[in-house]
């Protein structure tokens, strides 16, 4: 549960990598605290949210918008690597 937990916040927060490193072990810390009082991990996932609202709340913490991302991924698709054109297809006729 933790771990799935922790891999789809990592998944899902759109923040510098470096921050993202931070999050990801302060997550830890809060699921490992929360054992030593015995609280389940189930109980802390439900207690923080979803993975997305974590990430969310998380990256309007460091001053990111996240709305705006999955807005703007919606309207542009992701580009797929076209295949290379042979040499002849790239002159002018």
């Amino acid at each position: 549960m933790k771990k799935q937990y922790i891999r789809q916040v990592r998944k899902d927060l759109h923040i510098p990598r470096s921050a993202k490193t931070e999050v990801v072990r302060d997550l830890q810390e809060i699921f490992a605290s929360a054992a030593e009082h015995g609280e389940s991990e189930q109980q802390v996932a439900e207690r923080l949210g979803t993975p997305r609202e974590f990430a969310d709340r998380t990256a309007e913490q460091f001053g990111f918008d996240p709305a705006a991302r999955r807005r703007r991924n919606r309207l542009l698709p992701r580009s797929r690597s076209m295949p290379p054109q042979p040499r002849s297809a790239c002159r002018p006729a």
